[in-house]
């Protein structure tokens, strides 16, 4: 995908970075939530 000719140039919105970064965040977010409750599921 990188190099692609029609590709170069091509600018993102900083609306859309802005959007992107809080859904990655989120992700990451509720992966840790997800990790936290399994390890407490394991310990009991």
């Amino acid at each position: 995908m990188i190099g692609s000719s029609r590709l170069d140039g091509v600018q993102h919105s900083p609306q859309f970075n802005a959007d992107l970064s809080e859904y990655v965040e989120g992700v990451i977010d509720a992966a840790e939530v997800t990790r936290r409750a399994i390890s407490r599921a394991r310990a009991r």
